[in-house]
């Protein structure tokens, strides 16, 4: 039986950042479904969001399951964060080997996703418990690898971007929003995740959960939205 007061009270617990972040990922996606003819990359951000609907909209029903084991579910939210973390390293990476130019950097991607998947299939088998038995805290510091990894190529396209001039238009780049929208987010994550680690106060973690995840997290989902609205094509 469902028990929608425990949804009621995690929304709560976290400053209702959660719903908010969830009602910018529908219209982001439904912004993404009203573009008829999608290319490849259009494609996978259009994965990608739909999975992470999808995922958030199960982890909502496994909370709300009356007896359902807290346990149980944190090992639940352990396995489907590692899998939307993978696919959206992935996704990624194949839009920076798109607008990124150079051998080096491509081959900079691709080992970066190879390694990224080995970590991931690794710990999903293993959990890395011969290197500690706090799964949960070895999942958050694989998360904030995914963004670690993925950080030095928003920088690369960055500095790509200053030696573009004049800046016109800028705005109107969908590559502009999809990077800031994810920079934005990695480098306030990234250091708040690791702090995160240390927090054992669940009013605290709450706190940082709401500023510097679900909020960040928002941003980059309305990011995405903003860059299907442009004219132009992703890769631009």
């Amino acid at each position: 039986m469902f028990d929608i007061n425990k949804i009621l009270e995690e929304w709560h617990n976290f400053y209702y950042s959660p719903p908010l972040m969830f009602l910018i990922e529908i219209f982001a996606l439904l912004i993404i479904l009203g573009k008829k003819r999608k290319t490849r990359i259009e494609l996978l951000f259009t994965l990608f969001v739909l999975l992470d609907i999808l995922i958030y909209t199960s982890d909502l029903m496994i909370l709300s399951i009356s007896g359902f084991k807290t346990f149980r579910y944190n090992q639940f939210l352990l396995y489907t964060n590692c899998i939307i973390s993978a696919f959206e390293l992935l996704v990624y990476n194949y839009y920076f080997s798109r607008i990124l130019k150079g051998l080096v950097i491509k081959k900079m991607i691709f080992i970066n996703s190879i390694l990224y998947l080995v970590v991931t299939i690794f710990f999903l088998a293993t959990k890395f418990s011969f290197i500690s038995a706090r799964s949960v805290y070895m999942a958050r510091l694989i998360y904030t690898l995914e963004l670690i990894m993925l950080i030095p190529f928003c920088f690369i396209y960055f500095i790509k971007l200053l030696k573009e001039r004049p800046f016109d238009n800028l705005f109107e780049k969908p590559s502009f929003w999809l990077v800031a929208g994810l920079f934005f987010y990695s480098s306030i994550s990234i250091p708040v995740n690791l702090l995160g680690l240390l927090v054992n106060s669940e009013k605290h973690y709450a706190i940082i959960g709401t500023l510097f995840f679900y909020l960040p997290l928002a941003i980059n989902f309305a990011c995405i939205g903003r860059a299907f609205l442009c004219k132009k094509p992703l890769t631009i």
